[in-house]
């Protein structure tokens, strides 16, 4: 990743006379990962993690931006960046959602909101976006002229709109799937704008995925159990508890037969759907908790990001290979575009390269893989 003797941020390392495998290193040694829990749970034990090969180069770099500026609504949930194509990228900056546009070179403003956002998602032509007390916010892609619609998840003092989804229901209705601080998590329904259903969780849900074929929730949240839950009713079908901490982020793999928990033990846990007893594969972060997880729109990836400076991309094939894609910063979201060909990094550190960073697929010969 290096060009002109510049690397993908625009750092001169043998200007600045200072290794960057040395700085990187101390970086490391300084970061202080952060836990919910004081202790882990009485008798559990860490795991060793999969021996994992990180010389692959699945995405290449592409461009960095460093005129956009990115933020974090709140320093645990890192869902803030997304691609509804390869030249509509969605970031929050500030209260303020942003599209960047690659082939112009230029972004503009959407939605300027009147409350602090802390989750959003973009998909089919809207923009949905959350905030600490319960606020939601909808805003149409296709017609930024259109009225913004504002409305609240939940009166509850303690309903923090987690997390934030969009998902086609059964019958066709664009959906919104939102976790709450209030152990729910609610459907809202974009025709009528009114909430279909709420269910109610064990635990403040933070992440909530909705299985490919709408049948089955993944919700994680602050615990250290994962709960997959009838999506309907919402009973618990099964409850697995393996992480040492709280999770923040969950993902399925595209065919439905893999989920995926990411946790502030520095873990991600992928999980078979047909055997949820003990964990598939354990992978294990460089630095800190496992913020977000996603699959790519193949199923041949699965991406975790760390809260600083590392996000990994994994072959799901066998889980043997990766490509650590290693920067400087906070890492405030990573997007894939639908047809998974490029891939943006959100850097949300004002003093280590804030901005958007391109990578673009590197084809193979080989037919697309899947777990």
């Amino acid at each position: 990743m290096v060009t002109a003797g510049l690397d993908m941020q625009g750092y001169n390392w043998d200007a600045l006379h200072c290794p960057r495998e040395f700085l990187k290193k101390q970086r490391v040694k300084d970061f202080e990962n952060y836990l919910s829990l004081v202790e882990p749970p009485v008798g559990r034990q860490m795991e060793r993690a999969r021996s994992i090969k990180s010389n692959q180069e699945f995405y290449r770099f592409k461009y960095g931006n460093m005129a956009e500026r990115c933020s974090i609504g709140h320093f645990q949930l890192r869902k803030l960046v997304w691609a509804t194509s390869k030249n509509d990228v969605y970031y929050l900056s500030d209260d303020t959602v942003r599209q960047w546009i690659p082939q112009g070179g230029y972004s503009r403003p959407i939605a300027s909101l009147p409350f602090k956002v802390i989750s959003m998602a973009c998909k089919y032509d809207l923009l949905f976006a959350g905030g600490a007390m319960g606020e939601y916010a909808c805003q149409r892609l296709d017609n930024t002229e259109s009225n913004v619609c504002y409305g609240m998840t939940t009166q509850d003092i303690n309903g923090t709109t987690n997390h934030l989804d969009l998902f086609m229901s059964r019958t066709g209705v664009k959906t919104g799937l939102v976790s709450g601080n209030d152990n729910k998590v609610r459907y809202l329904r974009f025709d009528t704008m009114t909430f279909a259903d709420t269910l109610s969780m064990p635990f403040p849900v933070n992440c909530t995925a909705i299985s490919p074929d709408k049948n089955l929730l993944c919700s994680v949240g602050d615990s250290t159990q994962t709960i997959l839950a009838d999506a309907n009713s919402g009973a618990v079908m099964s409850a697995i508890d393996e992480h040492h901490d709280f999770s923040f982020s969950c993902a399925w793999s595209p065919d439905g037969r893999f989920f995926v928990t990411g946790n502030q033990d520095k873990t991600a846990r992928v999980y078979d759907i047909r055997n949820t007893s003990k964990t598939l594969h354990l992978l294990a972060g460089s630095v800190g908790a496992i913020r977000s997880v996603q699959f790519s729109n193949d199923g041949e990836f699965l991406i975790a990001a760390e809260p600083i400076d590392y996000v990994h991309l994994y072959h799901t094939k066998t889980f043997d290979t990766e490509q650590v894609i290693n920067l400087f910063g906070a890492v405030a979201g990573v997007a894939l575009t639908p047809d998974d060909q490029a891939l943006f990094i959100c850097n949300a550190d004002n003093d280590l390269g804030c901005g958007l960073y391109e990578f673009q697929r590197v084809e193979d010969e080989q037919s697309t893989l899947y777990i």
